[in-house]
């Protein structure tokens, strides 16, 4: 939709809450420790071995977890070379497939014969009450080009997600094409979200926001309110000020508020977003039930999309042809009349169009003209009790004159 015009107005916005959530909203995250990791890359592929241990989350077969039911995913995260790999075991028993016991105790055990060297097919995977979880794969996924310094890995099937962190102490080698990492505690972390295992580097270090994210994620924010990566797979709303979210078919995320705290949300492919617009607000673009209006923070405007005008910063309606300016540092927001012709004392008098009663262009201070309503009837200045047109002007002593204000 076209936004209306605009107005000069001073607001606090609220600041925006980021809730970065890559992960589906259904899943159950368990923070683990690691018994092992070890990743190797050779020209023929290499491996990749897993082990977890205190894996609680333990299915029951036939329920909505049971991984033979819905196939088991890895992701292996590197921390230096912000890359990803991902593995996976396809749902269905059999050879290949998985065996599912239940007792003595619940195990499950998948086995893949023709999983290929370099490809991303577990070759095998065993999940087992008390034991844990031990999977491996015939390549090591990463590209191991230079040392991770860490790597992070997350397991998933059905709603279930565990996760953990081979880091610092439980490194026992980083080189290239290899990396090895053992006895990993469970690290202190809230989820098993990319953006949480991922790292990156994002940060505060220069004017602007910069560094590296995790997979498709882009470093935004500004140094003053804080960076943080943000991801496309987020909602539109949820990315700013990066702008990069999902929307439905036919929409595209788009800058809906500008200033200090910019907004997000779905417009129609090709609009002019509110946000991006500066002097002509009313030119933008906004969803639908907002308009575009004009804002201040301290001395810059800007235009956002708001459900309603924002309320005047002079706290009333100024009077017919004054105009609402400010604040300003050191001053507070204040009504001002219109500039008219001339320079004081000699002001234009005619100059200020006519058709008020009382209204002149009137000499203010040693330089200013302005065009005002002079009060009438009443005292003389400095008492002057007189009256004036306006609805919301008072007479008022300014310069030795009783002028409406």
């Amino acid at each position: 939709m076209r936004c209306p015009g605009r107005s000069g107005t001073v607001v606090l916005l609220l600041p925006l809450l980021v809730a970065l959530e890559a992960g589906a909203a259904s899943a159950a995250d368990h923070v683990t420790s690691g018994a092992q990791l070890r990743l190797r890359r050779t020209p023929a592929g290499g491996t990749m071995i897993l082990a977890l241990r205190d894996v609680n989350a333990i299915p029951a077969p036939g329920g909505a977890d049971d991984p033979s039911l819905t196939g088991m995913v890895i992701t292996l995260f590197g921390r230096t070379s912000q890359q990803t790999s991902t593995f996976s075991a396809s749902p269905g028993q059999g050879r290949p497939g998985w065996l599912v016991r239940s007792a003595p105790r619940v195990s499950y055990a998948y086995v893949n014969p023709s999983a290929r060297p370099g490809g991303g097919a577990l070759a095998t995977a065993v999940l087992r009450g008390a034991s844990g979880l031990r999977v491996r794969a015939r390549t090591a996924g990463l590209a191991l080009a230079e040392p991770e310094g860490a790597v992070a890995v997350r397991v998933e099937w059905g709603n279930e997600r565990v996760c953990t962190i081979f880091e610092n102490d439980a490194i026992r080698r980083d080189d290239v094409d290899f990396f090895l990492g053992v006895n990993a505690a469970a690290p202190q972390i809230a989820d098993c979200d990319d953006l949480t295992l991922g790292g990156g580097t994002c940060g505060t270090s220069t004017p602007t926001c910069g560094g590296t994210c995790p997979g498709d994620a882009v470093c935004g924010g500004n140094p003053t309110f804080g960076c943080t990566c943000v991801s496309p797979s987020q909602p539109c709303g949820d990315t700013a000020p990066v702008c990069n979210g999902e929307c439905p078919s036919g929409e595209e995320c788009s800058r809906t508020g500008g200033g200090p705290y910019p907004a997000c949300g779905c417009l129609p492919i090709a609009s002019q977003p509110c946000g991006e617009q500066f002097d002509a607000c009313g030119a933008g673009d906004c969803p639908a039930g907002t308009s575009c209006y004009s804002f201040r923070f301290s001395v810059v405007d800007y235009c956002a999309c708001a459900s309603e005008p924002p309320p005047s910063p002079c706290g009333r309606e100024c009077p017919e042809r004054w105009t609402c300016v400010g604040p300003v540092p050191g001053f507070p927001a204040m009504c001002v009349p219109p500039f008219c012709g001339g320079e004081a004392p000699a002001c234009a008098v005619d100059s200020c169009g006519g058709g008020v009663p009382n209204v002149s262009c009137t000499a203010l201070g040693s330089s200013t003209c302005i065009c005002v309503e002079h009060c009438s009837g009443g005292e003389p200045f400095p008492t002057c009790g007189g009256t004036c047109n306006g609805a919301n002007s008072i007479c008022v002593a300014v310069d030795g004159k009783c002028l409406c204000g």
